[in-house]
């Protein structure tokens, strides 16, 4: 896999890893096929293509030719990630020590510099890029003299270093992201059992923790708490970590995928965070075409194998954002970040007259129910109805002779 990177993000450890851009066409092609198509196919090798375009501006033409020129003439570049390698290499490490190579890393022994076959205008902008990037500082072991007098006490608490942990976005199965994700970002610092971050993140356009310090060698575990994950706010708000939602398969640490110090000497963990997909259901229910709005009812979709539930009211001027007119006597609710697993049972609860619960289905899971374009004409048996209050009755009586009136009107 590989990543698009701004030139203005460019670091030193990327650069052993450019490619030419000829040979990125066939992946920006089928990345760019992805996006149009809104996720029905996978891409070949960009992983974070759509986090790419949210720090573009949107090209007016051709998407494709778009992201080529930005790679051709410098602007952005396509970094191999973890093994790979490039088919052709932008640019070599140029050792003063035919020994070694190793050095590169550190910017010692040597120097980058740009192959003959890039093309002038890209190969001017990368010698200008080299020249303002700085290497990482190597590891420097002193060995202490010994000496016949007695030493002077060493002070040897390991100093504070500052860290911070930056995003790496991408969206469960290639889907474009939405407009806003937030997600509250914790980190918890293992070695000290201390929690350094805990913030929230728009993540379409925020990827970066606040710096905070800690000592050389601690460990850390960083966690996405999305906004639906209300057990697992919970269960940090009353232990003040998350092991049992870990324990109880709610929530798992966030893969920590590369480790590189900045320039200005913060070390920076990069963090890979994968956007779930916006798993939705669409209830049709019907009101009846002569009444003048839905019955007043709570509906509630109930996660069998956890405590999520989520809540729609219907009402008669269909105030909640997740309900809409569908057509003449239907209403459609909405119901929005379905869990990926599982079953679920769908109950309403009339609000406007006393009777039981009705179960629209049991125990049933998301891809059976998406199955079926929708759920029309939910009818179970109602037991325990009362009557409404006299005046609502003769209120719904003369919406029906109106109702009455009106169509023997229409066809007279």
């Amino acid at each position: 896999m590989a990543e698009l990177i701004h030139a203005k993000f460019l670091s030193w450890r990327h650069l052993h890893l450019l490619e030419d851009p000829f040979f990125t066409k066939a992946d920006v092609i089928s990345a760019v096929n992805v996006y149009e198509s809104r996720g029905i196919d996978r891409p070949r090798g960009i992983s974070n293509f759509q986090a790419w375009l949210n720090r573009t501006s949107m090209p007016y033409g051709d998407l494709d030719r778009f992201i080529l020129n930005s790679l051709k003439n410098g602007d952005s570049f396509y970094v191999h990630r973890h093994y790979d390698i490039p088919k052709r290499p932008l640019v070599y490490w140029k050792s003063i020590d035919s020994g070694s190579t190793s050095d590169s890393f550190f910017g010692i022994n040597g120097s980058w510099e740009v192959h003959d076959h890039v093309m002038p205008s890209l190969r001017n902008k990368l010698k200008g890029l080299i020249g303002q990037l700085e290497p990482p500082k190597p590891v420097i072991i002193r060995q202490i003299a010994r000496s016949t007098a007695a030493p002077a006490p060493v002070d040897d608490t390991p100093s504070d270093e500052r860290h911070m942990f930056m995003l790496e976005v991408e969206s469960e199965n290639d889907v474009p992201l939405p407009d806003k994700a937030y997600i509250t970002l914790v980190a918890f610092n293992k070695t000290q059992d201390s929690r350094p971050v805990q913030q929230v993140n728009d993540v379409t356009w925020d990827f970066e923790s606040r710096i905070f310090r800690a000592k050389p060698g601690d460990s850390f575990e960083v966690f996405a708490i999305a906004e639906q994950m209300k057990a697992v706010k919970k269960d940090l708000r009353d232990n003040n970590n998350l092991s049992k939602s870990v324990n109880d398969q709610l929530i798992s640490a966030l893969e920590i995928t590369d480790t590189f110090t900045r320039a200005d000497d913060v070390i920076v963990h990069t963090v890979k965070y994968i956007v779930p997909e916006n798993r939705i259901l669409n209830v049709d229910q019907e009101f009846g075409a002569h009444l003048s709005g839905p019955h007043h009812e709570l509906f509630l979709l109930q996660h069998e194998d956890s405590d999520w539930v989520q809540r729609i009211e219907v009402t008669k001027g269909l105030s909640s954002p997740q309900t809409q007119l569908r057509r003449d006597g239907w209403v459609s609710i909405q119901f929005e970040n379905i869990p990926k697993s599982g079953k679920f049972s769908l109950i309403s609860i009339a609000m406007d007259q006393q009777s039981s619960p009705v179960v629209h289905f049991n125990a049933q899971t998301y891809d059976s129910l998406m199955k079926k374009p929708a759920i029309e004409d939910l009818h179970t048996s109602v037991s325990d109805t009362e009557l409404l209050p006299d005046c609502d009755n003769a209120m719904a009586m003369t919406e029906f002779d109106e109702w009455l009136d009106e169509w023997a009107t229409s066809v007279s």
